[in-house]
């Protein structure tokens, strides 16, 4: 498996790999400043809430159970010296997503700097 895949694929889905109880600063250094997020709704989240909620998501011990999470198909594309493109299907409760992240590795910090969460039906993700 390409070691860039590896590593991403460990941080992914991206805010639910942080260790039990992560501090702000923990979920902070997963994001690029310039991070925003694309939720399912279409919604535009910057860096600032992703960080609240997440934080708020460890701190009250509400981050989802994704030990039946499946992650799917993942591939991976380098878009630039520093940019990747990571891509996969996620299926969770009966839910399937397609899921891409843009990362940036700063050597040997991976942020990401969009995310964007898409459902779909089972037969449309494969």
């Amino acid at each position: 498996m390409d070691l860039a895949l590896k590593e991403l694929l460990a941080r992914e889905p991206l805010t639910h790999r942080l260790p039990a109880q992560a501090p702000r600063d923990t979920i902070a250094d997963l994001l690029d400043p310039e991070f925003r997020e694309v939720g399912a709704s279409g919604e535009v989240y910057d860096r600032g809430l992703v960080i609240d909620v997440v934080e708020e998501r460890y701190r009250d011990g509400t981050d989802p159970d994704d030990s039946r999470w499946r992650l799917q198909d993942p591939s991976i594309r380098q878009l630039g010296e520093d940019l990747y493109l990571l891509t996969y299907t996620l299926e969770f409760d009966g839910c399937v997503s397609r899921r891409v992240t843009l990362w940036r590795l700063q050597t040997p910090v991976w942020r990401a700097l969009y995310h964007q969460g898409t459902r779909c039906s089972s037969r449309d993700a494969v």
